[in-house]
């Protein structure tokens, strides 16, 4: 059976049980008090004898058949035929159930099963507990009963109820209602039911069998880091995030770092993803080795300020701000005064010439948030005046072109090199730009789903020589550099656009919505929290909603309109004259949906209320 279980044979214990056995789910008094009989109080000192059980609702000792109040239990219940194909079709019969039934009222009996993690309530998600009937078996999310206040279910607790409802928690099934809670036995060893991963694809393949169970799992932890309400997540390669706790994701910045989770939760996604959850960095990580930090972007803000970014977070007690830890060759440049925020270094300087590289070296005395030391090999970065990267905003959209020539216009703000700015929408990357300098006031169009003959001429390519370095047509604007994309299309229904440096830090970003009949899409939430953590979207009042950009607050957030005029271009461009787009409304960007506005499109033209810069 143990071999079943492991999805890597050949991995071997990540982390070993570490649990604290609790005296009681209430610890109130002593354990183990003078057997009461029937009627008497347990669960606060006191424990129940053989043959009987303590009902968590009253708190009194009851034989077990008396106090269940969903009706009879289901009896040997089995899976439908294609419900589950494994030999452990027969195992769990119970929790089998409450995952395959309908979601609503059900009648489910759970007669013997162990509680293996506790979360607490986060941000829009409830209080609740996982559990599995045998270390083989599924597992489900309980959400914890708010009749029962103060009641306190521990790891290891082999409890009974019976499930009354069966309801969605953030995409996770789980049982939203359930009967009165029967403590069978206490501090069960839950290594049993610990489920080795080594692959976050082969958790994708296997998403019915994972979902809830307790695992262990080495992850990369590359970022970027992002937060929504109390969640953040932090990227672990191939595009998955890992979501923790918010304030220990804050505290951690844990890009470049490799990590071991043991006793964690296997969480999914509407859309199927796993994402490893951590509530507790303290419970959940094992082990964190993460590489020193060292310099990662230097910026010239004007002529007297550079930015300096690092890594992650500096102690502020080792940064001096007289400026004396960071130097120049040869002198070339003397620094005055160095302020801390964070990760970022901004540095007051005499006056540096234009066209000019400037060599600048950092103290390694500087440590980072872990007390480390920087990098002796990643303290030197040059320093450019004239290749400034581009500053660019988010300036029009429109979502609904079929066959899927949707197009986004991005309107620059400030000239500079685009070697490395990314497009993204949601969580995806749908355009890098190459080497080429633009001149602040320029525009460019983003047209996607090129390889379709209506969304792209033949024979047109990307411009860089200039807006007219290939004639206009149906696809293609003389007033904008064209620039085309393999990816289909847009969602009408929502997304989040970013715009994102060579670095790899958000510059821009704008949430859409076509409608708020459903819930946004899970990247585009994650997106939404990526944004609010860079300071790139906010809502009217200058804040990030408690629980984050989730769910309604994600419609009530996001400029409207992706769903007007949808149109057909096949046969030509003309009904795009006169359709509708969602667009930038002057030059402000105050990082709200006030800044959007539906319009009748003008790409490859200033919007309404827009002026040069």
């Amino acid at each position: 059976m143990a071999s079943r279980r492991r999805l890597d044979t050949t991995m071997q214990l990540l982390a070993s049980t570490r649990l604290l056995a609790v005296c009681a789910l209430l610890a109130l008094g002593a354990c183990f008090n003078p057997s009461p009989s029937p009627g008497a109080a347990c669960g606060s000192g006191a424990w129940c004898p053989s043959g009987l059980v303590c009902d968590l609702r009253t708190y009194t000792c009851e034989h077990a058949s008396g106090v269940s109040d969903a009706g009879p239990p289901i009896d040997a219940w089995r899976p439908p035929p294609d419900a589950w194909s494994t030999p452990d079709a027969a195992l769990s019969s119970g929790i089998v159930a409450a995952r395959t039934l309908p979601m609503g009222e059900a009648l489910v009996s759970i007669d013997s099963a162990v509680v293996t993690f506790v979360k607490p309530a986060l941000g829009d998600e409830p209080e609740g507990f996982f559990i599995q009937e045998d270390p083989e078996g599924l597992g489900l999310f309980v959400v914890s009963p708010t009749d029962l206040p103060g009641l306190r279910i521990t790891p290891g607790d082999r409890i009974r109820f019976d499930i009354k409802e069966l309801g969605d928690v953030e995409g996770v099934r789980a049982a939203v209602d359930i009967g009165p809670l029967l403590l069978l036995e206490r501090d069960v060893d839950i290594a049993p039911f610990e489920l080795i991963l080594f692959d976050l694809d082969d958790a994708a393949d296997n998403s019915f069998y994972l979902q809830s169970r307790l695992i262990s799992i080495s992850l990369n932890v590359w970022g970027p880091m992002s937060q929504a309400g109390e969640l953040s997540y932090v990227g672990v390669g191939n595009d998955r995030y890992l979501r923790m706790l918010g304030e220990t994701a804050l505290a951690l910045r844990p890009t470049g770092c490799f990590a071991d989770l043991y006793l964690s939760v296997l969480w999914f996604t509407e859309g199927g993803e796993p994402v490893p959850t951590m509530w507790s960095m303290e419970s959940a990580i094992d082990q964190l080795v993460c590489g020193r930090t060292g310099v990662q972007q230097a910026s010239v803000v004007d002529d007297n300020t550079i930015e300096l970014r690092f890594d992650r977070s500096l102690t502020p007690s080792t940064v001096a701000a007289d400026g004396s830890q960071f130097s120049f060759a040869n002198d070339a440049l003397q620094v005055s005064a160095a302020q801390l925020s964070g990760r970022v270094v901004t540095l007051t300087t005499s006056t540096m010439e234009p066209n000019q590289s400037y060599e600048l070296t950092v103290d390694t005395a500087i440590t980072d948030f872990f007390g480390r030391n920087l990098d002796n090999g990643r303290n030197r970065v040059t320093v450019n005046t004239g290749n400034t990267p581009a500053l660019l905003h988010i300036n029009e959209v429109k979502a609904n072109i079929a066959p899927g020539c949707d197009l986004v216009e991005l309107r620059v703000v400030q000239g500079g090199q685009m070697e490395g700015i990314v497009l993204r929408d949601r969580t995806t990357p749908v355009l890098t730009f190459t080497d080429w300098v633009v001149e602040t006031n320029d525009i460019i169009v983003v047209h996607f789903d090129r390889l379709t003959s209506y969304c792209k001429r033949d024979g047109d390519g990307n411009e860089t020589d200039s807006v007219t370095q290939y004639p206009r047509s149906d696809t293609n604007f003389d007033t904008a550099y064209d620039w085309y994309t393999d990816d289909l299309n847009i969602s009408q229904s929502d997304t989040t656009l970013l715009v994102v440096d060579a670095d790899g830090d958000i510059i821009d970003a704008a949430l859409m919505s076509g409608t708020t009949a459903t819930n946004p899409f899970e990247e585009s939430e994650i997106a939404a929290a990526q944004a609010a953590e860079a300071g790139e979207w906010q809502d009217p009042d200058g804040e990030v909603p408690g629980g984050g950009f989730r769910g309604a607050a994600f419609h009530a957030n996001a400029a409207s309109g992706l769903e007007l005029d949808p149109i057909n271009v096949i046969g030509g461009f003309g009904p795009l004259e006169n359709a509708r787009s969602v667009q930038r409304v002057g030059n402000a960007d105050t990082n709200n949906k006030t800044d959007f506005s539906a319009a009748v499109q003008t790409f490859g033209l200033l919007n309404a209320g827009q002026a040069p810069f």
